[in-house]
């Protein structure tokens, strides 16, 4: 997808959920519009951050990650930052 994006984000998902979010699907305060990229680990989706009103990466971890992908989540999270 083109465009640009203003921002990056990386909440969890929560430990109820099941499967990866779908197109129109909100997480907090996140609408998620699209799959950018699933890997391994998570899944990067092109969101709105809708109390900012702005376009942003959204990368959630697969449910059941391990915690060492937790561990490695974070630290992606913090150098995007």
């Amino acid at each position: 997808m083109r465009g640009n994006l203003y921002g990056v984000s990386s909440p969890t998902l929560p430990p109820s959920r099941s499967s990866l979010p779908q197109a129109g699907e909100q997480l907090g305060d996140y609408r998620v519009e699209a799959l950018l990229a699933r890997g391994g680990m998570g899944a990067v989706y092109v969101a709105r951050q809708l109390g900012l009103d702005r376009r942003v990466a959204l990368k959630v971890l697969l449910p059941g990650a391990a915690a060492e992908h937790h561990v490695r989540f974070l630290r992606e999270a913090r150098g995007a930052a």
